[in-house]
């Protein structure tokens, strides 16, 4: 089986699947599992602060605490939609550049198949015809 290019890119070895091999390897780039890991703590504190602040802290905070503290809340939610668009971002250059490999891989194969028919069927003279 084939690897593709962003899997040949990160040096994931191939398994049974490609899709497993490129997007769940534990052999994944170092700063794409930081960036998710950072957007999934942004994102999971977003919700506790959010679950906190409606239930337990709703009348307990101040004007200027409850300021702060969802001033925080949308810093950590805003943190959260950064590390995914960054995600994103990634994912579509990783994908137009697996794309563009395997159009340049068909595009070599119909050459060699081109090629490899011509070899084996030389053209006929135009006399014979």
């Amino acid at each position: 089986m084939r690897q593709s290019k962003a899997c040949r890119l990160l040096q994931i070895p191939s398994s049974s699947s490609p899709a497993v091999s490129c997007y769940l390897a534990p052999e994944m780039n170092i700063f794409i599992n930081k960036r998710r890991v950072l957007g999934a703590l942004f994102l999971a504190a977003s919700i506790v602060m959010l679950i906190l602040g409606e239930t337990h802290l709703k009348h307990r905070l101040g004007p200027v605490a409850t300021l702060i503290y969802w001033t925080t809340c949308l810093l950590a939610t805003l943190g959260a939609i950064i590390c995914a668009l960054l995600d994103l971002s990634r994912s579509v250059r990783e994908s137009r550049a697996e794309h563009r490999a395997m159009l340049e891989q068909a595009i070599h194969d119909i050459e060699a198949e081109r090629a490899r028919r011509k070899q084996s069927n030389p053209a006929v003279p135009p006399e014979s015809r």
